[in-house]
């Protein structure tokens, strides 16, 4: 039998997992979920007269929320003069006088609730470089967003799913005069208000993410209004009259309408996961978005039943016992529910099984099975070899069950943890569209022997480096990249495909990307164009095989 110390440990070990995973947020990009599809003009288009304005066609509904034009003489302007149509907008542009390379920097909100941004550049007469943006500081805002998330999650399942448990599990009609009798009620209202408090904080930091703010713009009203505006603000606003349901449940003394309140709750709380993210966007809507409903109750019921039986039981308490016997009658039904919904789910956002180990989406569902499979398992312990005990009325199995249910919430806690982690990971349905939109490479005439000065770093993953190498051409001709791909060995690696990102968050300046060509062994971009930025962050992502992909960041120095 499992002992508090044992359970203890197990704790500590997945606690040291949680904190591994968080490594996740280290990354320097935040992966999208819409995609751009086109753009006119093109990026990378040099034209002989001045555009007037400028069309963006995602793949799916986005909300434009910060849109800068980089002009060459090294102003920034902002842009507010937007028309959208379904999932394009046009943006008029400011007449352009100046010859030279314009950076439009845009950011957007996806339909699943998550920002996207990038930087698409285009030459007017002639090409330059284009000076960037002003100095930001947005530290520590990813973590933010992570860690709100998670606490809005836990205590928002727990307290509602606990309310539940409590009147539709534990309590009759015959005992109705004790409705009020409920020691676990202040803790239950303390998680409440902590969803409540989790999830305004959460909806703020959104609007912070969408308008590249920093801490300071939640002293502003601009954030939150976009964030109320977005579907994020309506699952707030619906996770919250959740938590007030609830909270009147436990002040109801009759039965009837403590168990209607409960019920309301539970209901709001999947409505509330299903109004955005990513997974109830996934087509076709009709199915997924009830796929999220039905996987969010069965949480909720899954993790609020831990927190009522987690409570140490008195001997011969019936309340108890009658919650048991109910809990492990309906939970094979609530566990179909829940796998069927998640498989669903996950055939609509993988697309493909190669996904699961070359995608950061795939790598977290990955860890989320397997901490579900750790939470399965200590559950049949419970239910076969412990609650007939407990039934019984066996203090020693009373204690067992206790120590395992604590441990089940923790394992509950850490799923719940890496699920977060999606908030930043791209389903791989969207993946397919991020390329469409870069620049064309005219292959032809790039060359590995333009004069001019050297810019070079390499960068290094687990089981490959790349050598970058960034050519300044003279005669006013642009940048060209030399991309060479090692394995381990320092040997060529092989590559389908190889794109390249630059973004500097702290100027203000998204990602500009470039799909490279392969020219005798090694892979160049010829005409590279960027922001006059000194310092970046770059990210090549080269697909090795159907099965593997591989992503490098670093930085790199241009002078």
């Amino acid at each position: 039998m499992m002992t508090a110390r044992r359970a203890r440990a197990w704790a500590s070990g997945l606690l040291a997992l949680m904190l591994c995973l968080a490594g996740l947020l280290v990354s320097p990009r935040t992966w999208a979920h819409a995609s751009l599809v086109e753009v006119e003009p093109a990026n990378g288009a040099l034209l002989a007269a001045a555009p007037a304005k400028m069309t963006f066609s995602f793949n799916e509904a986005v909300s434009p929320t910060v849109l800068k034009l980089l002009r060459p003489d090294g102003r920034t302007v902002v842009l507010d003069r937007v028309a959208q149509h379904d999932n394009t907008f046009v943006v008029d542009l400011p007449r352009l006088q100046q010859h030279g390379t314009y950076g439009l920097s845009w950011r957007v909100v996806s339909a699943d609730g998550h920002p996207v941004g990038g930087t698409t550049l285009f030459s007017f007469a002639v090409a330059s470089a284009v000076p960037g943006g002003a100095q930001a500081d947005h530290a520590f805002r990813s973590a933010g967003i992570w860690l709100l998330r998670l606490m809005s999650y836990m205590a928002l399942f727990s307290g509602i799913g606990a309310v539940f448990h409590r009147y539709w599990l534990s309590q009759t009609r015959t005992d109705h005069a004790h409705l009020s009798i409920w020691p676990q009620r202040r803790i239950v209202t303390a998680l409440l208000a902590l969803a409540v408090f989790a999830g305004i904080v959460y909806t703020g930091l959104f609007g912070l993410d969408a308008l590249d703010l920093g801490w300071a713009g939640l002293l502003n009203s601009h954030p939150w209004r976009v964030a109320a505006s977005s579907t994020v603000g309506l699952a707030a606003l619906l996770a919250i009259i959740a938590c007030f349901a609830a909270a009147t449940a436990t002040w109801t003394r009759g039965l009837v309408p403590a168990r209607g309140l409960a019920a309301l709750a539970v209901v709001l709380v999947g409505l509330s996961l299903a109004v955005t993210g990513h997974a109830s966007q996934a087509p076709p809507q009709w199915l997924s978005r009830p796929a999220v409903w039905l996987h969010g109750v069965a949480v909720v019921f899954w993790i609020g039943a831990l927190m009522g039986l987690a409570v140490r039981p008195c001997s011969g308490e019936e309340a108890y016992t009658r919650g048991l016997r109910l809990f492990s009658a309906w939970i094979p039904w609530i566990l179909a529910g829940l796998l069927a919904s998640g498989v669903t789910l996950a055939c609509l956002q993988l697309g493909h099984l190669s996904a699961l180990w070359t995608t950061r989406y795939g790598v977290v569902l990955v860890v989320k099975l397997m901490l579900v499979s750790l939470l399965l398992g200590l559950g049949a312990f419970n239910r076969y070899k412990l609650t007939q005990r407990v039934l019984d009325g066996d203090a020693v199995g009373q204690a067992g069950m206790r120590s395992i249910v604590l441990l089940e919430i923790v394992v509950a806690a850490a799923i719940l943890a890496v699920v977060a982690f999606w908030r930043f990971t791209p389903p791989p349905r969207t993946m397919a569209f991020q390329d469409m939109a870069q620049p064309a490479m005219d292959h032809h005439h790039a060359s590995g022997h333009v004069m001019g000065s050297h810019a070079a770093t390499e960068l290094h993953a687990r089981r490959a480096s790349a050598r970058l190498d960034v050519v300044h051409a003279q005669g006013g001709q642009p940048m060209a990249l030399r991309i060479e791909l090692l394995d381990a060995q320092s040997l060529p690696l092989k590559a389908q495909e190889v794109d390249i990102s630059f973004y500097n968050r702290q100027a203000g300046i998204e990602p500009v990307r470039y799909a490279a060509g392969k020219q005798d062994g090694v892979w160049i971009v010829p005409d590279l164009r960027l922001p006059a930025v000194s310092h970046w962050t770059v990210e090549v992502d080269a697909l090795i095989s159907d099965f593997e992909r591989i992503r490098m960041v670093g930085d790199l120095a241009l002078q």
